[in-house]
């Protein structure tokens, strides 16, 4: 099968994952107890101002049409108003997009060079005092919760003046609050990464082209660089794309520890104020990132390696 043949499949097996998130979303949020728009517009507004928001908001129609309307707006590009700031949903997304994907591509790299890293040497020097080191991190990197890391990073962060403890600027200062959630991520990330490269490494190193190669007197820096750590790209892609799910809830976690007005931070406020256009876009387009980002990373293994198509 070709990489071109193989990417189409993979697209249209995702479009049932999309509307299945799409249509879990809207019908949970929903069917949640409460009046959306006295949530908003608190208890002390007239009833004649809530209908006239309610009919706005197309909230008096039955469920089913307003499931039908939400993806006829979908179709043209349009998610709505927000239910409490009264801006495009799109808008919304766009604003608080960037802080979300800056995290998770910093975090996923510094994970992935990190864990590869750990887990090669770890599995260079089995057995030894040094592997031992290298997996008690690993596991304890992947024990504790998101939040614990990030309360550590950010007690460091005091000590030492190096990064803001939390918030959100511009230029430089948006990049430095960004790197200490990307740091926590990473080291989430890269202990679980580790832990899987250390056993794909020892296997590898035992392969028979590997210990032919070092008969040969190919150095170990050749053995590892041409022989292991390029065997490993596609389990280190397989493990990236199972585990992007993951690391956005982890983002969650991470943006409301610094206080870094992302995605995260947006959903739960959205959740919290009943703002259903805000939560059903942002389920959307996270859904929508991570199978693509998914469709991506199969489409690059299967490039490295043809046995993933068939």
């Amino acid at each position: 099968m070709s990489v071109l043949s193989y990417a189409l499949r993979r697209l249209l097996v995702s479009v049932p994952v999309v509307l299945l998130v799409v249509t879990a979303s809207f019908v949970l949020m929903s069917v949640v107890p409460g009046d959306p728009v006295r949530a908003v517009l608190g208890s002390t507004v007239s009833e004649e101002v809530v209908a006239a928001r309610r009919g706005e908001l197309g909230l008096e129609r039955p469920l089913p049409e307003q499931f039908l309307a939400f993806l006829t707006g979908l179709s043209r590009g349009d998610l709505g108003l927000s239910a409490v700031t009264r801006r495009p949903v799109g808008e919304v997304l766009v604003a608080a997009a960037g802080p979300t994907a800056a995290i998770l591509v910093m975090g996923v790299t510094l994970g992935v060079v990190g864990g590869v890293l750990a887990g090669v040497v770890s599995a260079r020097f089995r057995g030894t005092p040094l592997d031992h080191v290298v997996r008690v991190l690993a596991v304890s990197g992947t024990a504790l919760p998101p939040f614990w890391i990030g309360l550590l990073l950010e007690v460091v962060a005091v000590r030492t003046g190096w990064f803001p403890v939390g918030g959100y600027g511009t230029g430089d200062r948006a990049l430095a609050g960004l790197v200490l959630p990307a740091v926590a991520m990473g080291l989430l990330f890269g202990s679980v990464l580790a832990r899987t490269v250390r056993t794909q490494a020892v296997a590898a190193l035992a392969q028979e082209h590997v210990l032919a190669a070092e008969a040969r007197g190919v150095s170990a820096r050749g053995v590892l660089v041409s022989h292991v750590v390029r065997s490993l790209w596609p389990a280190v892609l397989a493990l990236v794309g199972v585990s992007l799910g993951g690391l956005v809830g982890v983002a969650v976690v991470l943006e409301n520890v610094f206080v870094v007005p992302g995605l995260g931070q947006t959903l739960l406020d959205a959740v919290r104020t009943r703002d259903l256009p805000v939560v059903r876009g942002v389920c959307l387009l996270l859904a929508v990132t991570v199978v693509l980002a998914n469709v991506a990373i199969d489409l690059a293994r299967a490039a490295l390696d043809p046995r993933v198509r068939g």
